[in-house]
Order: C-alpha cells, then sequence, then structure tokens
C-alpha cells in the first residue's frame, strides 16, 4: 500500500508577507472559542512561518458573520483529530474508488510525526482582523519581480490598485502563496448549523464556496503535486478528498457572501493558473500542462480561443500533427475539453483516433483508460457542440473504463439525451463493476437533472438481487458512499425513492466479488480496518441504510428512516457491541448518528412499548457499527487481481 509521502518535504517557498502560524502543540491545549489574530500575538502564541517548518493549513466555512466559530465546536474536532492522527489511532486514506482502481494512500507514519511538531495556518489566527495600513516601500515592486524570477513562489498582482489596499485585504490576496508554503492542506467541514442563517454546513456545503474552492484550485496547482490534501468530517474521521469530486467545481461559479469577491477570486485563479502552466511547461509535465491549458478559458471564465491545427500545436508543444496521434493525452480530448467545436471538427477530418483512451492523472480524477467521450461527458459539458461531434465521428458511446460508460458520466440532462439519441445503453453493466450508469451517475457529484432525465428514460432504480459484479448495483448505494460530499445526494435519493427505488433490498455478491467479500471478512477476524475499501468489500451486502451508516451520511440515514427503511435486519447475525471500541475512525460522528436514529424510533410504532423501540434501535446500532469489525484493509492490488482473473 502506498503512502502519501510528498517528493519535497520542505517546500523552498517564501511568501512575500509575513504569513503567521500558530504550533499545533500550541492549538490542541488552547481554549475555544479560538481568539482573534491581534490577541494571539499579544498571547505570544503567533510565529512568523519560516522555510523549515511543517505547515498546515486549514481552510474551513465560517458559521456566522463575525465569527468563524463563535462556540468553538468545528476547531475542536480539528483539535481531538489531530491528537487522533498523531497518535495513529486514525488512518488516513483516500477513498474506496479510488482505491478500487489501483490509486491507494495512506499517511506516512513520517508524515504523523511532522504533524506533531507542525504549524497551523488558520485565518481567524493568521490574518490582522482589524484593518491598518503599512508604509509603502518604493522598492516593494522592483523586490517581489526580483525575488519571484529567483523562486518558484506565486506572487499575487492586482489588476488595477484604485486606492490603497489595508494589510488585511494583502494578507487575503497572499492566500495562493500561503497555500504553496504549506505541506498539508486540511478542509476542516464537520457537519455544524450556521448560526445566524441555521443552514448546516458541512463537506457538501463548503465545496460551494467561492473562496474554499479558490484554496482547493491552488493547493492543486501551486502545492506539491502529490501535497496530502485531507478532508476531516469528524474527530475520529479524515480521509483523503477524491478529485472527481471538485476538480470540475470552478472558483468563479461558486458562492460568495460579497458579490464584489467573485472578480477578485476570477483574477487571483487566473493568475495561478498561468504560473502553473509556466512551470509545468518548464519540468516537462506535458500531460497536465497540455489537460490545463486545455481547460484554461472555461476554467478562468473567460473568451474562449479558437485556434488552427497549426497555432494548436504550437501552443500545445506537439511537433507535428502525426506525434500528436500517439501523444497519451492526444489532439481529441484537448480540443473536446478546450471546447473548440471548429478545431475538434478539423482533427476529426485530419483522421486523428476519436476512442484513443487517456493514461491515467489521479491528481486531477482522470482515471486510466477514459475515452474523450467520457471526458467530455464529464468536463467538457460546458460546449454542447463537442459531445455531439465526436458521436458523429462514430465515437463509441458504450465503450467502458473499467466498468464505467459515458452515460455515467454525464453531467446534463442534455448530454444524457444526446447520449441516447446515439443508442447509448440505458441499463448496460459491463465488466468488471456490473452496474447499471444510473447507480454509477448516482454516486457522483452530479446534479439532481441527469437522474431525473434517466429515470424519465425508462432506468430501473434498483439493481439485481444476484450481481454478476459488485453486490450493491443500487442506485441508492451509491448515494451513500458519496452522499456527505455531494451537495445534491438528498434531490437525488427522494428522486430514487419517488422511482420506487427499494430501500431495503439487498443483493449477494457475484463471480470474484463474492471471493472478495468472504476473505475481506475472514481478513479482519484479526485485527482492525484500515481501509475503507476492505470496508466496503466486506459490507457489500448490507442494505441502503447499512451503506448510509457506513459513509457516515447522517441526513441520509434521517431521510431513509422516515422512508421506511427497515433497521431489522434479518440476513445477518449481529456480533457483540463489545467490540466496537476496536473501530475507530469508520463510523464519522457515530454519536450524532445514533442520536438521530433513536430521534426517530421514539416517534415510529415499532413496538407497544418504549422498551421494545430501544431494543430494536440498540439491536440495529449495534449490527451497522460491529459489522465493520468485519473487515479490513488487506492490499487494494489484491482486489484488482481478483477483478482481473
Amino acid at each position: 500500500m502506498g503512502g502519501c509521502q510528498s517528493n519535497v518535504v520542505y517546500q523552498e517557498i517564501e511568501p512575500f508577507i509575513a504569513m503567521w502560524v500558530l504550533k499545533v502543540s500550541d492549538f490542541v491545549k488552547m481554549q475555544l472559542p479560538l481568539p482573534k489574530h491581534e490577541e494571539l500575538a499579544e498571547m505570544g502564541l503567533l510565529h512568523r512561518r519560516v522555510v523549515s517548518h511543517y505547515c498546515i493549513f486549514v481552510s474551513h466555512q465560517w458559521l456566522s458573520t463575525m465569527h468563524p466559530d463563535p462556540e468553538g465546536d468545528q476547531l475542536r474536532v480539528l483539535q481531538r483529530s489531530l491528537v487522533e492522527i498523531c497518535e495513529g489511532r486514525i488512518t488516513v486514506t483516500n477513498d474506496a474508488a479510488s482505491q478500487f482502481f489501483g490509486e491507494v494512500k495512506t499517511l506516512s507514519n513520517s508524515q504523523r510525526a511532522k504533524i506533531r511538531d507542525a504549524v497551523l495556518w488558520i485565518d481567524w489566527a493568521s490574518i490582522p482582523q482589524v484593518e491598518t495600513f503599512r508604509d509603502e516601500d518604493e522598492d516593494d515592486e522592483v523586490s517581489l519581480e526580483k525575488r519571484q524570477r529567483a523562486t518558484r513562489t506565486f506572487v499575487y498582482r492586482s489588476p488595477a490598485r484604485p486606492r490603497r489596499l489595508s494589510e488585511q485585504e494583502e494578507f487575503i490576496l497572499s492566500l495562493p502563496s500561503f497555500v504553496q508554503a504549506s505541506q498539508v492542506f486540511v478542509a476542516l467541514v464537520p457537519p455544524l448549523r450556521h448560526h445566524d442563517t441555521g443552514e448546516m454546513c458541512n463537506h457538501a456545503s463548503w465545496i460551494t464556496r467561492g473562496w474554499c474552492r479558490t484554496e482547493l484550485f491552488c493547493n492543486m496547482m501551486l502545492g506539491n503535486q502529490d501535497m496530502p490534501n485531507v478532508i476531516v468530517t469528524a474527530s475520529d474521521v479524515a480521509h483523503f478528498a477524491r478529485p472527481v469530486n471538485w476538480v470540475d467545481c470552478l472558483p468563479h461559479e461558486g458562492e460568495f457572501s460579497y458579490p464584489g469577491d467573485k472578480p477578485v477570486v476570477k483574477s487571483i485563479f487566473e493568475q495561478a493558473l498561468s504560473h502553473q502552466l509556466r512551470w509545468l511547461e518548464g519540468e516537462g509535465h506535458m500531460d497536465l500542462y497540455r489537460y490545463f491549458l486545455a481547460r484554461r478559458e472555461v476554467m478562468c471564465g473567460i473568451r474562449p480561443v479558437r485556434r488552427t491545427i497549426e497555432q494548436f500545436l504550437e501552443d500545445f508543444g506537439y511537433e507535428s500533427l502525426k506525434k500528436s496521434k500517439a501523444s497519451s493525452l492526444g489532439p481529441v480530448v484537448c480540443a473536446a475539453l478546450a471546447g473548440d467545436a471548429e478545431l475538434l471538427k478539423s482533427l476529426l477530418e485530419a483522421c486523428c483516433p476519436v476512442d484513443k483512451p487517456v493514461k491515467g492523472m489521479p491528481e486531477i480524477g482522470v482515471v486510466r483508460g477514459l475515452t474523450p467521450l467520457h471526458l467530455t461527458a464529464l468536463q467538457g459539458w460546458r460546449s454542447p457542440k463537442v459531445l455531439e461531434l465526436l458521436l458523429e465521428a462514430r465515437s463509441d458511446p458504450n465503450l467502458s473504463a473499467s466498468g464505467v460508460p459515458p452515460l455515467a458520466c454525464c453531467r446534463t440532462a442534455r448530454d444524457v439525451q444526446i447520449l441516447l439519441n446515439f443508442r447509448a445503453d440505458l441499463n448496460g453493466q459491463y465488466a468488471p463493476l456490473h452496474v447499471s450508469p444510473l447507480a454509477l451517475a448516482s454516486g457522483e457529484p452530479t446534479k439532481p437533472e441527469v437522474i431525473a432525465k434517466l429515470l424519465e428514460s425508462r432506468a430501473s432504480p434498483n439493481g439485481p438481487l444476484r450481481a454478476r459484479g459488485l453486490s450493491f448495483p443500487h442506485a441508492l448505494c451509491f448515494v451513500a458512499m458519496n452522499a456527505t460530499s455531494n451537495p445534491h445526494a438528498l434531490s437525488i435519493a427522494k428522486l430514487l425513492v419517488e422511482a420506487e427505488a427499494d430501500i431495503n433490498a439487498q443483493s449477494t455478491a457475484g463471480g470474484i466479488f463474492r471471493a472478495a467479500e468472504l476473505f475481506s471478512r475472514a481478513y479482519l477476524q484479526f485485527g482492525r480496518p484500515s481501509s475503507i475499501l476492505m470496508v466496503g468489500m466486506a459490507e457489500q451486502t448490507t442494505t441502503v441504510l447499512g451503506f448510509a451508516c457506513l459513509f457516515s451520511a447522517t441526513e441520509l440515514v434521517e431521510f431513509l428512516l422516515n422512508a421506511k427503511g427497515d433497521l431489522h435486519v434479518k440476513k445477518f447475525s449481529w456480533p457483540s457491541s463489545n467490540r466496537l471500541d476496536t473501530v475507530p475512525g469508520y463510523f464519522a460522528g457515530g454519536s450524532r448518528l445514533r442520536s438521530v436514529t433513536s430521534r426517530r424510533l421514539e416517534t415510529r410504532e415499532l413496538g407497544s412499548t418504549q422498551g421494545r423501540s430501544q431494543r430494536r434501535y440498540n439491536a440495529a446500532y449495534v449490527y451497522f457499527l460491529s459489522r465493520i469489525s468485519f473487515a479490513n484493509c488487506i492490499s487494494a492490488n489484491i482486489v484488482l487481481l481478483f477483478s482481473e482473473l
């Protein structure tokens, strides 16, 4: 199993404005709510970041207008999770889907040791909260230009300065360089209510915020390519971010509390992307360079560039059209992602291969084997003509990549209809997964309109009782797997239930997946879980409600209970509850979910007495938690080997 170890432990990056940080050792002992920057400075708890520091950048959503965390609930989760990570009681890995496709990462022991002695950057503590103005230095511009030429450090330059910036504004505009100077990026997203609006703030809401998206993309574009990107959802749960969930969440399309921030974010993002393109080209990372160059105009929200074939070959660094056809990221996919329909048409007329698969680029969520049609449906949907051009050039609408057809990648109802017009198989199931497009699409950050269109076209919301591949072919199971990061998860679940999806259905694993299920259960009789992939493999025959519990989807659990989800699962025996304490980190927010389930059981007539209801709840709760102890992580490569036999 691979570790998530950065190639460069200490980046030679020095922001051109003071980067104030807190020591982790001080932070975990602090009384909350967190004092502001000026108060921490008076207490002597702030330190200026130096190159030798191992720095953690913390991104989070504010829980009120005047204070980011008025009662300290959010940062208390961070305090506890840092202690748990350092002590090794939390296993930080990537998601089950990424592991299944061979991208396995864990937080290494050396990184845990560095986190113990690390420093934290948190906006409330690290940015001045009182607006002041510093004296300008006539040599500032010269100094910045000289230092930027000498290093890779990113410097944001305001395109227009109609007025003098306050010190606070200068710190905010330096966010990209602060991200770049860090070694770990943490998204702190426990589910908590906003104190002013009452709305739920969690992973799904965090990813909709324009500034949060900006920080996330700056991490990808300016930091190390393998820099740990950790999502903390509870004090006992942290995992690596799944790129496919956010790589198309563009900053300028996010939500802003102040509309005036949007042009600032666009300007920051455009400069950061240009900075990254120069570095990628200079280092010879041509696939990533071509990918970001192709998506540059879409990502920045600016007017598309129209190119001739000659201009395209020069801009994208291809020696000739003939050699470009053999490239791992070929001209067709680049033109499709750029949304340049005329260029794409010219390339197709020049006999460029239309279905040439791309190699995997896990840092941007591109799985090995995806075709230009897949990537157009996933990320090129903003240019409607491109998909039709590819299909008219006889791109195969049913060509799967590791069991995923293009129909499962659609992000708009329009693209669903286009693929169906070209005879995409609505209920096709492809090896090795043997899962329908509806189920696969339900597990992605898809808009409800896509699911509604598939259902309207007669896609089946239920999978077979005996599966040929994965034993959870039901669409609702896939909703549960990604519910905490998909802002549309509940809307999609409601559509599926209205379409008569069976929320209490269970399937039996088929073929080699049945062997993987039994092997995973047996393996964990001698250890504890360390990978969500093996947990999922061992639990793949549970119900939708079981999956919602397993993947910590508290709101979805509440919805399923209201929709008459059956807690009293009869298919399996229930181990005793004394093993629950040996299962750290895989039941996020167990007390919260238990509270939700308990409240629901109190309002439902499950028996003649309150005691009967409580006994039934306790049994179900013990079942869903303790069943996790039957699964542990063996290498994901074993599962991949199983699927290839």
